[in-house]
């Protein structure tokens, strides 16, 4: 679990977001993302926090300026060190499973400019595993080859975090390879890894390096059959979609807490809580009306409407209760 609070990481992301916004058209911000030990749970220090945004380029720029979005570049804003990341990109590094991109488009901690969360949710956030998951020999390698340079730069230098980063990486592909959700690759769940990890971080125990080049090398062959799937058209038309909302003016803010009633926010508040886990598990509608006093009909509400809104998947799943997976993390920091 992170060192810092969630509330601190939370006001150093609004305030990131509002200098990008003061220094440029607020419409042209897409969202920033949180990305690194933040988000594997393993932050100790506010320097762990790294952030990227997401820039929708102007007209003009579109018609004269020659695009940079294959590459991620460092922009300082107001004395803090984001990575600016063109729209147009966005496209090639999910199909080159960008580990930075892959990671911070499913984040936890992150900010959507309110003008495009709709398009968001229906194209990304409702497609995340498809996305997460669209290229397993391109996702494996690029962990690989992370994992390698890591490694390599600890045996020169010493540097414990590049050791630690070494291990995150092969017990995230491992995972990966198992068909693990996206957010259990990114934010591990089991304790005997997580405690592993902080052992490293703390220098009580060394690793054999032999035995993770052996295992990235066992990720790379057991890989290699695997199959694409198609999530191009997914993207692109995500990103052709976000641009038309820019280019054109339209309004797409939603606010999901608007949409629902004082008593239903208390539903929601009972049903989050009885997840098994954070993002997803089965309730009984049943069992939270007798523990709540909420009625059936109200539970039955707000379930509709965070499908409809696409704040989550929702499944009957008859005498299993009711399937839900949250698919807009953002109503749980609110």
């Amino acid at each position: 679990m992170n060192k810092i609070q969630d509330k601190e990481i939370n006001h150093i992301l609004q305030k990131q977001y509002n200098n990008l916004i003061k220094k440029y058209d607020e419409r042209q911000i897409f969202g920033i993302f949180a990305y690194g030990k933040v988000n594997y749970g393993f932050a100790e220090k506010i320097q762990d926090l790294k952030t990227a945004y997401i820039y929708l380029p102007t007209f003009e720029e579109l018609c004269t300026i020659e695009p940079k979005f294959n590459i991620k570049q460092d922009e300082e804003i107001n004395d803090d060190i984001i990575k600016k990341v063109d729209i147009r990109g966005l496209y090639n590094f999910a199909s080159k499973q960008d580990g930075i991109m892959m990671e911070a488009l499913f984040s936890e901690y992150q900010i959507i400019n309110p003008r495009y969360k709709k398009v968001f949710k229906k194209h990304f956030l409702i497609n995340k595993e498809v996305i997460f998951h669209c290229d397993p020999v391109a996702k494996v390698k690029q962990i690989v080859e992370a994992g390698h340079n890591a490694l390599v730069d600890y045996t020169l230098n010493k540097d414990i975090e590049k050791l630690f980063q070494a291990c995150f990486l092969r017990i995230s592909c491992r995972l990966y390879l198992d068909g693990v959700s996206c957010e259990n690759c990114i934010n591990l769940k089991k304790d005997y890894h997580i405690s592993y990890l902080w052992q490293i971080l703390k220098g009580e125990i060394k690793p054999n390096i032999d035995e993770i080049y052996n295992d990235y090398d066992l990720f790379l062959e057991e890989v290699k059959d695997y199959k694409k799937s198609n999530c191009e058209d997914i993207i692109k038309n995500g990103v052709k979609e976000i641009m038309i909302v820019f280019l054109t003016d339209i309004e797409q803010t939603e606010d999901f807490k608007n949409k629902i009633t004082d008593l239903e926010k208390q539903a929601l508040t009972v049903i989050l809580n009885n997840l098994a886990d954070k993002y997803e598990g089965n309730i009984s509608i049943s069992q939270l009306v007798n523990m709540s006093n909420i009625s059936r009909p109200v539970f039955k509400s707000v379930l509709n409407k965070m499908k409809t809104n696409l704040i989550a998947e929702i499944e009957n799943k008859g005498v299993k209760g009711t399937y839900i997976k949250i698919i807009d993390g953002n109503i749980l920091s609110e």
